[in-house]
């Protein structure tokens, strides 16, 4: 919408209820007049419209996201308690990486339903200066400001937890027994200096996975226990 004048019109027609609805959004708001209360409504009715669709794919993937983990939870749940593995008695390591697994699906089950949450709230807060600014197409020009920013950091947010290098590898790090001494040397490093230390770790990581997959996969691999022959437990 631009501020061009205002120079077409057009007859509308209400029911009496309508009207007081009308009015009494005008007083709630202090819109002084009844055409600029439709026009601002209007204005909030295409947000939502257009909004819409992308929160119903939000919801959708954070529905898929929780109930993938569930199942695999369960899974997981049914292949440790087996009766192959009936009377086992599993080491602190073992039952580590289960926790370790689970907290993983939990936050990312979290972030999913947060994603959901920003849209929602960035809807909301777009609206608001439909509703209340003095003129509207002020209005309009701050709500776009705050969907595109909220878009550019749920986008920020999404990459980063795509991210191989930030995301993956950690968990793969964590689990991998071939950096236990890393880690054990990591906490004996000050504060300032963790940080750049999981990142210059992270890297070599992910230059050693494409240079050569295979052997990365022997050296860290995360299979988890319960789905290793037997023999090959450490």
């Amino acid at each position: 919408m631009s501020a061009d004048k205002k120079t077409l019109k057009f007859q509308m027609m209400m029911s009496p209820s309508e009207a007081e609805m009308l009015d009494d959004w005008m007083f709630k708001h202090r819109v002084r007049s009844r055409a600029e209360a439709i026009r601002r409504l209007v204005q909030v009715g295409m947000l939502a419209e257009e909004a819409l669709a992308g929160l119903l794919d939000a919801a959708a993937a954070a529905s898929e996201k929780a109930t993938a983990d569930m199942v695999a939870v369960l899974k997981e749940h049914e292949a440790i308690l087996s009766p192959s593995t009936k009377g086992t008695a599993f080491t602190s390591e073992e039952m580590e990486f289960v926790l370790i697994r689970a907290l993983r699906r939990a936050f990312d089950s979290a972030d999913a339903i947060g994603d959901l949450f920003t849209q929602i709230l960035s809807i909301g807060n777009a609206m608001e200066p439909l509703v209340e600014a003095k003129s509207l197409v002020a209005g309009i020009a701050v709500s776009k400001e705050i969907l595109d920013e909220t878009q550019k950091a749920l986008a920020s947010v999404r990459s980063r937890a795509a991210e191989p290098l930030e995301d993956n590898l950690y968990w793969i790090a964590a689990n991998s027994p071939a950096l236990r001494e890393w880690f054990q040397h990591y906490e004996t490093l000050p504060d300032n200096e963790k940080g750049p230390a999981v990142r210059a770790m992270l890297r070599e990581l992910h230059e050693e996975r494409q240079n050569d997959p295979k052997a990365f996969a022997e050296r860290h691999g995360t299979a988890a226990f319960w789905e290793k022959p037997m023999g090959e437990k450490e």
